[in-house]
């Protein structure tokens, strides 16, 4: 019988790992150990249950990338069969193996893992910089030196130079049609001192014949 079959194949484990992550147990032993994942702001952190065990027991691998690979051994005891007889051999012995594929933000050349009292920790580091985007970012556009756009300042363009030409012809239009109309108004003030001046010569007139 394999390691961990008899612990953990009687009951159906709840797998968060399913979906995400992906498991190919092998044919000696099933990968239905007890796993928990946490993730803190800067790492994710796994630990995985294997009693009776020591870290020269286990071996852990990357494959394929980001494929973390777990395998275990508890070999067989050597004992002196001429002289030692077994009356009970209940513990189980043989291999085990799981795998998963870790998050995209995953550093995997940083991946840390230490052993304690049969819990295995694996520390893998993240990171975050393909999420994280500049808040500023300088763009330029490669062609002429006029057309060049670099922070928030313009320099001239073709598009620069026809407004300002169509500025020009405005600005000229209004200047001629300012000029029309002070034309006009200095007509008709000069209408306006001829007829004053008819006005005082009748008056004139009207005062010499009242004497």
């Amino acid at each position: 019988m394999s390691l961990f079959q008899t612990l953990f194949d009687q009951r159906n484990f709840f797998d968060p790992f399913k979906g995400f992550l992906s498991e190919k147990p092998d044919m000696q032993g099933s990968g239905n150990t007890d796993m928990d994942w946490k993730e803190t702001p800067h790492a994710h952190i796994f630990e995985i249950d294997l009693p009776g065990l020591t870290k020269e027991d286990v071996k852990l691998e990357v494959h394929e990338g980001r494929v973390l690979h777990i395998s275990a051994e508890r070999k067989e005891e050597l004992d002196n069969e001429k002289t030692d007889k077994w009356h009970c051999k209940e513990r189980s012995r043989g291999s085990f193996m799981r795998q998963f594929r870790l998050p995209d933000n995953a550093k995997v050349d940083e991946i840390k893992a230490s052993m304690h009292d049969g819990v295995l920790v694996v520390t893998v580091p993240k990171d975050d910089t393909k999420k994280k985007h500049k808040q500023h970012k300088e763009v330029e556009i490669s062609g002429d030196e006029e057309g060049r756009i670099r922070g928030v300042g313009f320099g001239p363009s073709p598009s620069g130079r026809r407004s300002k030409s169509a500025l020009t012809d405005i600005e000229t239009h209004s200047r001629q049609a300012r000029d029309n109309e002070v034309a006009q108004l200095k007509a008709t003030l000069a209408t306006m001192e001829e007829k004053l001046a008819g006005f005082d010569e009748m008056k004139e007139k009207l005062a010499g014949l009242m004497r």
